[in-house]
């Protein structure tokens, strides 16, 4: 898959956040969007903070059955698995469903016309005019960053960082 693809894919998942309704699975609390996860979590931290606690004591000493390190902190983990087995998902939160946008589909002759809700079309617009040759875009795969702890932060990801260390092989091999 080419750079230009990845990074439509990876827009397009972005989008589809839009639609998720994420729910608490303590009580009915529930918030849809891209940012309904961030508050959800941070409803179970305040609204169940026995709950959390005690989860967060379980998980102290986290243990990856992979490869059998253990990691002090729930970060080490995280972040261990996220690097190291990509393809495992954690058990995190999850979306409940879609949400229906009734406003933003018409019905013309029994079919159905989707169009996008204006906050997405606005987003789009944005991005599709996002410089191309933006001095804090990777030059692996083009991921533009807001700062240059931020490009630094992304070029440190296995495949970037691949991708780079070949471009200034070859680029010393070359001269």
């Amino acid at each position: 898959m080419d750079i230009a693809k990845a990074k439509v894919k990876r827009h397009e998942r972005h989008l589809a956040e839009e639609e998720f309704i994420w729910e608490c699975p303590v009580c009915n609390f529930k918030k849809e969007g891209r940012t309904g996860r961030q508050y959800v979590n941070s409803h179970i931290a305040q609204a169940h903070r026995d709950l959390t606690t005690e989860r967060q004591s379980q998980q102290q000493n986290k243990h990856c059955s992979i490869c059998n390190k253990t990691y002090q902190t729930r970060s080490g983990y995280t972040s261990h698995v996220r690097n190291k087995h990509p393809s495992i998902q954690e058990n995190t939160l999850q979306p409940v469903k879609k949400a229906k946008h009734p406003s933003s589909s018409q019905s013309v002759d029994n079919q159905t016309i989707h169009s996008q809700p204006q906050s997405t079309q606005s987003h789009r617009t944005q991005s599709s005019q996002l410089s191309t040759n933006n001095p804090l875009a990777c030059r692996a795969c083009g991921r533009e960053c807001r700062s240059l702890a931020g490009l630094r932060s992304h070029q440190r990801n296995a495949i970037c960082r691949r991708a780079l260390e070949e471009q200034e092989s070859s680029a010393t091999t070359d001269t």
